[in-house]
């Protein structure tokens, strides 16, 4: 039996026990669907639900940017009510994995004019992002803000940065 198949089973124990309006369920089932790629039935309990938290909207959007559906992953994304970091990194990778590093590039820059400042993973993201799109003068930038705010380099960044340069 298949991740799908399972997923679908666990669904319907779910709905046979009424707890299909709990939040942490609902959650649970749009990561679910969104990780088998079935993005139509994740849409659907996301929809339904009677409110959201920031685990919703960002499981929802992972499960677009999983499948390449960016336009309506950033049409999600333009509409939460509130967004954190790891939406960002969704994003920023997602742009990132579908060759558009010049768009990881603007998600990036307006998360920073937000008075956001990223993690490890946001910086190897756009570090990636810097190299691909030959962008030496921000990398370095980058490179220089990584410095700063980390007390230590990590072998993902440090690869990330050979690749850069």
């Amino acid at each position: 039996m298949g991740y799908l198949q399972s997923g679908r089973k666990c669904h319907d124990q779910v709905l046979k026990n009424g707890v299909d309006e709990v939040l942490l369920v609902q959650n649970s089932l749009i990561h679910m669907y969104g990780c088998c790629g079935d993005v139509g039935v994740a849409r659907v309990v996301f929809n339904t639900m009677l409110s959201r938290n920031l685990v919703s909207w960002n499981s929802i959007i992972d499960g677009y940017v999983a499948i390449s559906e960016l336009n309506t992953a950033y049409a999600l994304f333009d509409e939460m009510p509130k967004r954190n970091l790891i939406t960002w990194n969704v994003m920023i990778a997602g742009h990132l994995k579908a060759r558009n590093p010049g768009f990881a590039l603007k998600l990036f820059r307006e998360m920073g004019r937000l008075g956001l400042k990223g993690n490890a993973r946001t910086m190897v993201s756009v570090i990636t992002a810097c190299g691909r799109s030959a962008r030496l003068k921000e990398g370095r930038s980058v490179h220089a803000s990584i410095i700063r705010m980390l007390a230590r380099l990590s072998l993902i960044i440090d690869t990330a940065l050979i690749d850069m340069y």
